[in-house]
């Protein structure tokens, strides 16, 4: 909790995760949170991943206090920083049982953290990554992200999984819109959905028939579902801890942060119980 109070201060005005987290400390289900990364992957690449994290970093603008950053948890930039144009540090995806504020009630749900490929800045690790090499490549990757998802979606129990355009936002850049979703996000997917069937897992929130996303949004999609039975598919980011720049963030992730615990959840900082589980 310490350590929460003291990266509650580092970051900008309006981009810190809620107050009431730090109110309600005991009552969040830190035990829960299960990191899903690749079989082929680096345990301690991922470990550094989980613990590195920068508060809010919106289009590579860093909001926060990067020297108290340092001076407090001995370190002012992410670990995705220590990615290469010829090797990414490892995608992961983080499973949380969540607190959310909805409609001035706290409940619990079922939240599955996804990172996609930043795409929005030239500096970005993923952009210098893929410049130049075929969307061939792109969907692969996005194939390994959404098997994380899978991976994270069974361990939860939930029967439903709602997901989200992931990376298809702002960080899409030059592959945005329907492009992405055509090229990228359906060939990357479709070949996982046998494997959602025959896991007794039903998604929802995408149509095959319209090429489109249902345009759920958080938190108004909380009021109507079952937080017992559905898993929810989150936008994250590589560089910051979950919820982003939350007031000041108008992406998924903002919108997430700003009525959630999730920052404090998915920091290895702030929680020492977090399980580590190979999805491959």
């Amino acid at each position: 909790m310490e350590k929460a109070k003291r990266v509650y201060d580092i970051y900008f005005p309006g981009c810190a995760f809620p107050s009431w987290v730090l109110d309600t400390w005991r009552n969040h289900e830190f035990s829960k949170t299960t990191v899903f990364y690749h079989g082929d992957e680096s345990l301690e690449d991922v470990k550094l991943l989980m613990k590195h994290r920068e508060p809010c970093n919106i289009g590579m603008g860093r909001l926060y206090d990067q020297k108290k950053m340092g001076r407090a948890f001995g370190y002012e930039r992410g670990a995705y920083e220590l990615s290469t144009s010829n090797k990414l540090m490892p995608n992961l995806a983080v499973y949380v049982r969540a607190t959310v504020l909805v409609k001035g009630v706290l409940r619990k749900a079922h939240v599955i953290n996804a990172i996609g490929l930043a795409f929005d800045r030239r500096e970005q690790p993923d952009y210098r990554y893929f410049d130049g090499k075929p969307v061939g490549e792109i969907v692969a990757w996005y194939n390994r992200m959404w098997r994380l998802v899978l991976a994270a979606a069974k361990w939860s129990g939930c029967k439903r999984l709602k997901i989200f355009n992931v990376g298809g936002g702002a960080f899409a850049g030059p592959h945005g819109g329907d492009n992405f979703i055509r090229n990228i996000f359906e060939p990357a997917f479709a070949p996982l959905l046998l494997d959602f069937k025959q896991s007794g897992i039903e998604v929802d929130g995408y149509n095959w028939v319209a090429h489109r996303f249902h345009g759920d949004t958080i938190p108004d999609v909380l009021e109507v579902e079952d937080l017992d039975e559905v898993a929810f598919v989150n936008a994250w980011d590589p560089w910051s801890l979950i919820g982003n720049g939350n007031e000041r963030d108008f992406s998924l992730d903002g919108a997430w942060g700003r009525i959630s615990n999730m920052a404090v959840l998915g920091w290895s900082e702030t929680n020492p119980f977090i399980q580590w589980r190979v999805a491959s």
